[in-house]
Parts: C-alpha cells; sequence; structure tokens
C-alpha cells in the first residue's frame, strides 16, 4: 500500500485553465468564450444613450475651414477677396471670426468677404425654429463691424439654406456676400443675387462686381404704321445694305443695323 496521498483527477474546468495558461506561455492566444448577440430591442434602445454631443462629433477643428483670401486685380483696382466657411460647431466657428479679425488688422484696400458662414446677424434672418437669444449673435456682429463689412444691396430670397426639424420648415440666411467701404467706394454698383436652389439645401449666390449702374437696352418694337411713312424702305435698305467692312455680315449685325437707323 502507498503511503502518500492519491492525487485526484483534476475537474475540466481546471484542466481548461491549465491548458490556457500553457497555449498563452507558447505566444499562442487563447481561444474566447462565444459572445451572445444581444436581442435586437436592446440595440435600439441603446442608440440613442450613446449618442455624442455636438461639440464632440467634431474634437479638432478642420484646417480645411480656414478663409481663402486671393488678391486680384479688376479693372486695374487691386482686391481682395476672402471665402469663408463657418464652422458647423460654435466654438470653432468663433475661432474663424478671430483669424477674420486679426487678418483686418493689417489689410488696406478694396475687399470683398463671401461664402456660407452658417451664422446669422438676428431672428430677421430665420424664418420658423425657436428663437434665439440676442446674445447669440454678438460674435458674428462683432466680427463683421471690427472688419468695417457692409451689405450689398441684393435680390432674390435671402433665406439662402432650408432644412427641417422634427415639427417645421426651418430657413436661414447663411449665405452671404459683403465688402469693406474701400470696395463700396470703387465699385458702388455691386450687387448680389440669391439663385434657385438645385441639388443642395444651399442657394448660390452670384455677386456682380460694377463700377457703375448697367442701363438696360430697350426693346424694340416694329410699328406697322412706319410701312406708309414716306422714306422708311429706303432707310431699311440702307440699314440692311451699308456695312464699312469687306467681311461677310452676319443676319444678327443686319437686322441691329436696320434697328438703328429706324430709331433715329
Amino acid at each position: 500500500m502507498s503511503l502518500g496521498k492519491k492525487r485526484g483527477s483534476r475537474s475540466p474546468d481546471l484542466r481548461g485553465a491549465a491548458a490556457s495558461r500553457k497555449l498563452a506561455n507558447r505566444g499562442r492566444m487563447s481561444p474566447k468564450p462565444k459572445q451572445l448577440k444581444p436581442p435586437r430591442e436592446a440595440l435600439f434602445q441603446n442608440r440613442n444613450a450613446t449618442k455624442l454631443p455636438r461639440h464632440e462629433v467634431y474634437p479638432f477643428p478642420n484646417k480645411s475651414r480656414k478663409p481663402v483670401t486671393k488678391a486680384a486685380k479688376i479693372e486695374g483696382h487691386k482686391v481682395f477677396m476672402t471665402f469663408v466657411y463657418g464652422d458647423p460647431v460654435v466654438e470653432y466657428r468663433e475661432m474663424v471670426w478671430e483669424r477674420l479679425m486679426r487678418i483686418s488688422l493689417r489689410r488696406s484696400g478694396a475687399w470683398l468677404m463671401l461664402g456660407d458662414f452658417n451664422e446669422i446677424t438676428s431672428n430677421l434672418e430665420k424664418k420658423g425654429g425657436r428663437k434665439r437669444s440676442d446674445s447669440s449673435f454678438l460674435a458674428f456682429q462683432n466680427m463683421l463691424a471690427t472688419c468695417g463689412m457692409i451689405e450689398f444691396p441684393h435680390t432674390g430670397n435671402k433665406l439662402s439654406w432650408a432644412g427641417r426639424t422634427r415639427s417645421e420648415r426651418v430657413q436661414c440666411r447663411l449665405d452671404r456676400a459683403v465688402g469693406n467701404e474701400d470696395w463700396h467706394h470703387i465699385f458702388s454698383h455691386t450687387d448680389v443675387e440669391y439663385l434657385l436652389r438645385w441639388g443642395s439645401d444651399h442657394r448660390p449666390i452670384l455677386v456682380r462686381i460694377k463700377t457703375k449702374e448697367t442701363t438696360g437696352r430697350r426693346g424694340f418694337k416694329f410699328d406697322r404704321r412706319w410701312l406708309a411713312k414716306e422714306g422708311f424702305l429706303e432707310t431699311v435698305k440702307q440699314g440692311w445694305e451699308n456695312h464699312e467692312t469687306s467681311q461677310p455680315v452676319r443676319l444678327f449685325d443686319k437686322i441691329s443695323k436696320c434697328r438703328t437707323a429706324i430709331s433715329r
């Protein structure tokens, strides 16, 4: 009879733990226990609980959203045009305003600023949605005033952006073009047109840069009573045939010449 104690057989759990340790020591991963898939109802219940606050969606400001300024010459005048995209996050959008105000300290000459600012100056520039406090507009208003920006005359629907909340439609004037005093002095008849919305939730804006007012051409209407007027046919013939050029004359130019001759 053996004097030592008889070793009992190890349980399956102990044997499995020992095998896992051996595999780990050999540099191999132990098999992971199979995880049960949570029920579909639990996924829908936790979806809203894991949603991040808006200010955490963009943890770092996007460098591509810096205002882009281009220098150019228009009719002999050196000008600066800054294309702006206001960050959707308020904190980062105010960083854009600070950058523009720093630019204004060393900017001299005609300066145009345009783009999607993602901000409005007051509740008058929105339709639908909850009313905002007046203090929420101060940062944007201060930037425009510090940079010396003045609005241009505009046509079309200035509520350039449209979206929906859960209960109603919201429209805001997020897009605009503004210029400083030097720009308004040189290009005094610059105007802005808000175009039709097409394939986007924003309306494109068209800026017409003009030093003087463009007068529209008066419409021409033919009066049948002219046919009885003496010398009318001779005037038309002279306008049709008299062109001081050896090159072939386009039909449009002949009609235009006749119109000028008749209108005298």
